[in-house]
């Protein structure tokens, strides 16, 4: 009986030969040992990709490392955007009221001080620094939006002239400003700034879809 060469299982197989001649069972013990060494591998491969940690240091190997001066290239433009976002958050209107409420608290003993403030070695917002800033900022938040309360009316209202609308406007965005910059030595925590942002977004679809 010539030998069929293509049912000899080659040597990294190691499938071992069956000397009865049973066709039958030396495929079934070959697709039995490729069954079974698949397993291994994924068994062997599992817990590897399983890893988050494995899965992190794999991805991060990919991208070259960052020079110094690039870590504080980076560092300083992320700085740069929080401190952007964070005034352009503030001033709006219904924002500043959110963050002088909780600062209001604060000083009230209604709110946990450090759940509220982040204070900051190098920006003079340590605790006494920012509890002894509290009353007189606050004081005079409460009257520049007072102001820009009435401003508003004006700068919004069609029985004044365009001259005193524009001034109107020009001084609530100049007491806005300054506004911030008082809400910022009193270091409110960004994370009580951000949830703000999406009630601005569905505010402004609001307004869109009323036109």
């Amino acid at each position: 009986m010539i030998c069929d060469l293509s049912r000899i299982p080659t040597s990294t197989n190691r499938v071992p030969l069956n000397v009865n001649g049973d066709d039958g069972e030396l495929a079934r013990s070959e697709r039995d040992f490729r069954v079974d060494e698949g397993q291994r591998s994924s068994e062997r491969a599992e817990p590897w990709s399983d890893d988050p940690l494995t899965q992190y240091l794999d991805q991060i190997s990919k991208y070259p490392l960052l020079s110094r001066e690039q870590e504080l290239t980076l560092a300083r433009q992320v700085e740069e955007t929080r401190r952007e976002f964070r005034r352009g958050m503030l001033e709006c209107d219904f924002v500043l009221r959110t963050a002088v409420e909780l600062l209001k608290g604060v000083q009230a003993g209604e709110l946990s001080f450090n759940r509220i403030v982040q204070v900051a070695v190098s920006d003079r917002l340590e605790e006494h620094h920012v509890r002894g800033r509290l009353p007189h900022n606050l004081k005079t938040l409460d009257v520049l939006l007072a102001c820009n309360c009435h401003d508003f009316q004006i700068a919004t209202s069609r029985s004044h002239s365009p001259a005193k609308r524009r001034l109107a406007w020009r001084r609530l965005v100049l007491r806005r400003r300054r506004a911030v910059r008082l809400v910022e030595e009193l270091g409110l925590r960004m994370s009580f700034i951000e949830p703000e942002f999406e009630r601005l977004v569905e505010m402004d679809r609001r307004v869109q879809s009323m036109r």
